[in-house]
Parts: structure tokens; C-alpha cells; sequence
């Protein structure tokens, strides 16, 4: 159950990194 858990904050961490992407990849390829 405490895998789980811990898969779920992992899970959270890599929405929070990934759906910003685009913002922090784009710009210094358009400068």
C-alpha cells in the first residue's frame, strides 16, 4: 500500500515537470 502511495506522488511529480514542458522548451528556441 505505501508503493502505492509513493506511485501516486511520483505520478504527481512527472504531471507538474511534464504539462509545462512546452512552455520552458519553446521559448529558447524561438530566441
Amino acid at each position: 500500500m505505501q508503493n502505492l502511495c509513493l506511485y501516486k506522488s511520483l505520478a504527481i511529480i512527472l504531471v507538474w515537470v511534464a504539462a509545462p514542458a512546452p512552455l520552458w522548451i519553446w521559448p529558447p528556441s524561438l530566441g
